[in-house]
């Protein structure tokens, strides 16, 4: 057929190969350095476990501190692999690997392909999978890496077997997508009816695949015991729920695995298009050329649809409670197999599918980037909201921006070094300590009385002491300037310099180590007004009694 030798010109593979390219300049461009929501927990409170181990034994469990339900042992094993590379921790190339393990998902999932179509099928499960529909996951490092990483790895389990012949291969992946996310134990129940349905695999290998699972299942279940606390969702609240809205689960799956790039407010068109996908799949797996692989990768996108769907679908009574982006990759996967399906059976009508397959591709695709303008808004909440924390520091205070726990973590990254908080501060607003003058001195007379237009404070679990303009004046400070601190005895202790900068900072940050605790004059001064006065006290910071007591030094 004519249709047939198009889609097998070996030129299709152009079109992925320039939109990843593309995908990847953009990503480059908005990612940003910016730890967020699970990543406090995740990364600092992997390394505060590390930190607390005392033994060869107890470091190793470490690697399986859980992050909520799932235990991220693959994304420490990264972490750690930074920070002995780099001496700290930087979010910035974490989201960028993320973003990576999503171009490695697209291209191994277009791998499914099969024929003489193999360029075309390929070049549009590719393009249509690399896309930032994903968004509010891909750009977050600990999410960006598990969210991701876990189908890759259930994929590639799911092609050791059925595609490469290679057990031990896939027995790995298995392992990895395991603890990766929790979803990938998942492969487990796919890949053992594989090695049973499958020839060349005989019952030896069956049961060691058996023997793995439980290993797996037994560390999973011990790492949470030992390290987690209690799953506020009880059973009984599950089965209350099920009692009530019975048919909220099947509409939340329907609606997760249609989500595509519909909009959550509206779960309908996601519910059909759900539903439509799930019936041409059914249809194909009845067929006598049915495609194994793919069928056991969507057997393995389906499960976790019903696992995560089902249970969030209760707890929200919302189909479009499911529809978020950290789980749109599911769906987009899902229907794409299910269009490829079709194309795969469907003879007289190939030419119109493949159309309708190269349409949606380029549509996901293309769509994708009208979210920048909510990542840059994203990226720039989660800036703003560590300049609060900076200057406030109160060790797990209610704060809007972060749960209460956040500060703990904060400090506990502060603590070991893993990660600078300053750097989230414009440069131009980081004041440091000019060079001492020997014997310089403070004039001991207080200066004349007036408001002064800046004030200097410092709270005492902030890691920056802010400098900023009064609020009850409508006097602006003239810059440049000088700020001098003054002991009792009209010691100059230090001297800042405030550069005239365009546009100037609403507020200068000075590193709190910087400024030994004590009471001290402030004497503001530059060319432009008069010298005026107001005063710093710096108290020795509690956290350090926190972070000694639990790390016991």
């Amino acid at each position: 057929m004519q249709a047939d030798r198009i889609m097998a010109a070996r030129g299709w593979y152009l079109l992925p190969a320039a939109a990843i390219l593309f995908y990847l300049w953009r990503v480059c461009l908005l990612a940003d350095d910016t730890p967020k929501l699970d990543d406090l927990n995740d990364v600092f409170g992997f390394f505060r476990q590390l930190a607390l181990a005392q033994t060869p034994l107890q470091t190793a469990l470490a690697f399986f501190y859980p992050n909520n339900e799932h235990i991220t042992l693959v994304d420490h094993l990264v972490y750690y692999a930074q920070y002995q590379l780099l001496g700290e921790i930087r979010f910035y190339p974490l989201i960028l690997l993320g973003h990576g393990i999503v171009i490695a998902t697209g291209l191994l999932l277009a791998s499914v392909a099969r024929g003489e179509r193999r360029p075309f099928v390929f070049a549009c499960i590719a393009l249509a999978y690399v896309n930032l529909h994903y968004w509010d996951s891909t750009f977050k490092a600990m999410t960006a890496i598990s969210n991701q990483a876990v189908i890759l790895f259930a994929v590639a389990a799911l092609f050791a077997l059925l595609r490469w012949q290679r057990f031990g291969l896939a027995v790995l992946c298995a392992l990895l997508a395991t603890f990766t996310q929790g979803n990938g134990m998942l492969v487990w129940p796919v890949g053992l009816l594989v090695l049973l349905l499958e020839p060349h695999w005989r019952k030896q290998h069956a049961a060691l695949w058996l023997l793995s699972a439980a290993t797996a299942l037994a560390l999973f279940w011990w790492a949470h015991h030992v390290f987690s606390p209690p799953s506020p969702v009880t059973a009984a609240a599950v089965l209350e729920r099920l009692q009530q809205h019975p048919l909220q689960p099947l509409r939340a799956l329907l609606a997760f695995l249609g989500s595509l790039a519909f909009p959550a407010s509206d779960p309908l068109p996601a519910m059909v298009t759900g539903l439509a996908a799930l019936l041409a799949l059914g249809w194909h797996a009845a067929q006598p050329l049915r495609n194994w692989l793919l069928l056991s990768i969507v057997l393995f996108l389906l499960l976790s649809a019903i696992t995560a769907s089902g249970l969030r679908g209760l707890i929200l009574e919302d189909a479009g409670g499911v529809m978020e982006s950290r789980y749109r990759m599911y769906s987009v996967a899902f229907l794409l197999l299910a269009l490829v399906a079709l194309l795969d059976q469907l003879a007289r009508q190939r030419a119109t599918l493949a159309l309708a397959l190269l349409a949606t591709a380029l549509a996901v695709h293309v769509s994708g980037y009208r979210h920048e303008a909510a990542i840059r808004q994203q990226a720039q909440l989660f800036r703003d909201s560590y300049q609060h924390w900076l200057v406030d520091g109160d060790f797990r205070r209610q704060a809007t921006y972060f749960p209460p726990i956040s500060d703990h973590f904060l400090f506990v990254a502060h603590h070991l070094g893993l990660f600078d908080a300053m750097q989230l501060a414009p440069d131009s607003a980081i004041l440091t300590p000019l060079p001492a003058a020997t014997g310089q001195t403070c004039d001991p007379l207080p200066a004349p009385a007036g408001l002064c237009p800046m004030t200097m404070r410092h709270r005492g679990n902030a890691i920056a002491v802010a400098i900023e303009a009064a609020v009850d004046t409508d006097i602006q400070p003239a810059l440049p300037a000088t700020i001098t601190l003054c002991d009792a005895q009209a010691r100059a202790v230090m001297t800042f310099a405030i550069p005239d900068t365009a546009p100037p900072p609403t507020r200068w940050l000075v590193r709190e180590a910087d400024i030994p605790a004590g009471t001290y004059r402030v004497l503001f001064q530059s060319a432009q007004q008069a010298v005026c006065e107001t005063q710093l006290t710096k108290k020795p910071r509690k956290v350090e009694t926190e972070m000694r007591t639990l790390f016991g030094r």
